[in-house]
């Protein structure tokens, strides 16, 4: 193994836990399998911090970076295709981003996660995606304040926690489901789809030439940005896979490419939830109205104007209704033949 290879190399290795703030290979239902609903996974995991407490709540310097920084060429790191100024590298930055939010934003986050044209979130995935921060950094100030059981926090924080523990469910997945990393729909019955293989649909999706303002103002800001909100993420990942009846291992591979915050095991986890492919997946009758989304969570089109401005506007390239009731019918007969052959 790793350790030794290089302990006959005379190199050590110091390993550290700080993907995850609890160790989720060992959280497992009564029956000791995986958990594949997040629910009840959220709940094992509640119960797990609660009994076992924090990893090292009282060394703040715990489950951090390395203490020796690197020295790096900034010549020889390779530069994105989009603007990245606005997420510069190191745990300073990090850190600093995480005390803003937690100095008011966090309280109202229950309010604000889903509203694109607000800085509603922490904006922190970026830098935890690479380690630059830990999800233990993150939760142990809001612990400190409010303590371990979830019942005595307010609805902001208490959001804000699960929402890392939706970080740490899919990463469960991903450590117990060997289809996840194998290109796989988590749901068997969903291999029956017959997805499209369009090219000029899915490049007017990602290029942000479908004609729906929110979900071209998403795709625009992606390209630009390297982020988009969460939010954004649902409906446009919904789009493609259900209105435009696309492949979602193709939106998988196109955030991939263009995210600043890539992770394998939230990337994927999201795609096969909005698909109805995966673990805990929405229900494949539940399909977001791109222009009801907008109404609701950018009511006066501060997001879409935003990001679209300067940009001709395309006529909507499908019926929104019609589209609906097709992938409906489609995903019906899929999950239909399939129960008929088991």
């Amino acid at each position: 193994n790793v350790r030794s290879e290089l302990l006959g190399l005379g190199i050590p290795l110091v390993q550290h836990t700080t993907q995850t703030i609890l160790p989720i290979e060992v959280l497992r239902s009564k029956t000791n399998t995986p958990y594949s609903v997040y629910t009840p996974f959220a709940r094992c995991w509640n119960e797990h911090l609660n009994q076992s407490g924090l990893p090292d709540l009282n060394d703040p310097k715990s489950y951090s970076q390395l203490t020796d920084p690197l020295h790096i060429n900034g010549s020889e790191i390779p530069q994105p295709s989009w603007s990245h100024t606005a997420w510069q590298p190191g745990t300073t930055v990090a850190l600093q981003r995480l005390n803003k939010f937690l100095d008011g934003p966090v309280d109202e986050y229950h309010l604000k996660r889903d509203r694109p044209d607000t800085n509603g979130t922490s904006t922190l995935s970026p830098w935890l995606a690479v380690g630059s921060i830990s999800p233990v950094t993150c939760l142990r100030p809001l612990i400190q304040r409010y303590g371990l059981s979830i019942d005595d926090w307010p609805d902001g924080p208490r959001v804000w926690r699960q929402e890392l523990i939706w970080r740490e469910f899919y990463r469960h997945v991903m450590m117990t489901r060997d289809r996840v990393s194998q290109n796989l729909p988590m749901q068997d019955w969903t291999s029956n789809v017959p997805w499209r293989s369009d090219r000029d649909v899915f490049q007017a999706w990602a290029n942000g030439q479908t004609g729906f303002d929110i979900v071209d103002a998403a795709m625009i800001q992606l390209k630009k940005l390297g982020w988009m909100h969460n939010r954004l993420r649902m409906v446009t990942a919904m789009f493609l896979t259900k209105n435009l009846l696309v492949d979602w291992r193709l939106g998988e591979m196109h955030f991939a490419k263009h995210l600043i915050d890539y992770d394998f095991a939230s990337n994927n986890g999201g795609w096969q939830w909005a698909a109805s492919t995966g673990t805990d997946a929405a229900p494949y009758f539940r399909i977001f109205n791109p222009e009801s989304q907008a109404s609701k969570f950018d009511p006066d089109n501060t997001y879409q104007s935003q990001w679209l401005n300067g940009y001709s506007r395309p006529p909507q390239m499908i019926d929104l209704r019609t589209t609906r009731s097709f992938a409906i019918k489609i995903f019906k007969e899929a999950k239909s033949g399939f129960d008929a052959n088991e």
